[in-house]
């Protein structure tokens, strides 16, 4: 007899979410945030909104990741080896700071 209801998958995903500041903590909207997977090389791509805010869902876990962040007259920011575990919700804050963009 099989039970009632069928058992649901395992989620293998986690979530990286944040928010991009200047050094005086003014928020930065229309920042390009990257997060690419550094086994697989996937890259997901989001724009900071109005507030400053980003957020990547359903990213596959557990993996490491890099994260970028650039914006037109502020330095990029990078974010090496930021582990995500399976149905954790990683904050990634960031303060740009100002000046010409750097090529890593």
């Amino acid at each position: 007899m099989l039970a009632a209801g069928g058992a649901r998958a395992a989620n293998l995903y986690g979530e990286i979410r944040g928010t991009v500041t200047d050094p005086s903590g003014a928020t930065i909207p229309d920042a390009t945030v990257t997060a690419t997977n550094e086994s697989t090389g996937v890259v997901r791509t989001v724009t900071t909104l109005s507030n400053g805010g980003f957020d990547f869902v359903n990213l596959l876990a557990p993996a490491d990741y890099t994260i970028r962040v650039s914006k037109d007259g502020f330095r990029q920011f990078v974010s090496n080896h930021t582990h995500l575990d399976v149905n954790q919700v990683y904050v990634a804050n960031a303060t740009l700071e100002v000046g010409a963009r750097r090529k890593p």
